[in-house]
């Protein structure tokens, strides 16, 4: 009867240590990113590169974000107005958004990222196709001024698909620059 006992207790011990551990999770404020390929672009503006795609969509933010059902949602923007007859769209940003350094999201920082966004994907770039003009009256308001209405807008700063959205993440006055260790810095544009 002992050894039946021995060998319950040994059996016992062995599956408690082969079960996972449910730990209780400690306060954190770190993400960790695991990429399946090496992250070599951190802009997804110039590269189509998945791994970099999944990035942008971990650190930087959209104005609009697409749902489970392919429908674009308000993120950045706290709403938008629709009028004459869908020629102008004005988008007005959330109140408090900030860059990563602390600096305020101003509407202009947004029409340069959505000009810049533009240029490389099809979707928003056939929407400044149909823009006259594109502006920021005041620091939480961006205005398209269209040619004829463009009723996807919401879906085309939203960006479905391969490549990424409009990302905010860093002010118009910045550019990122490489220091002489590789590191980024920030480096102000003159005016």
């Amino acid at each position: 009867m002992r050894r039946r006992e021995l060998l319950k207790a040994a059996g016992t011990s062995i599956a408690a240590l082969a079960a996972p551990r449910i730990g209780r999770a400690g306060k954190t404020n770190r993400l960790v990113f695991a990429p399946a390929a090496d992250l070599s672009l951190l802009d997804p503006v110039v590269t189509a590169f998945r791994t970099t795609r999944n990035h942008a969509y971990l650190v930087f933010d959209t104005l609009y974000g697409i749902d489970t059902n392919w429908t674009a949602q308000l993120q950045m923007v706290e709403g938008h107005q629709v009028e004459e007859d869908g020629l102008i769209w004005t988008l007005r940003l959330r109140d408090g958004l900030r860059f990563h350094d602390k600096e305020p999201v101003l509407a202009r920082d947004v029409v340069a990222s959505i000009r810049r966004f533009a240029a490389r994907i099809s979707f928003a770039y056939a929407l400044m196709a149909a823009t006259e003009e594109l502006s920021a009256p005041d620091d939480r308001t961006v205005r398209f001024r269209l040619k004829r209405p463009f009723l996807h807008l919401p879906e085309a700063l939203a960006g479905p698909g391969a490549m990424s959205p409009p990302l905010f993440h860093a002010p118009q006055a910045s550019v990122p620059a490489r220091s002489r260790r590789g590191r980024l810095r920030r480096q102000t544009q003159s005016a």
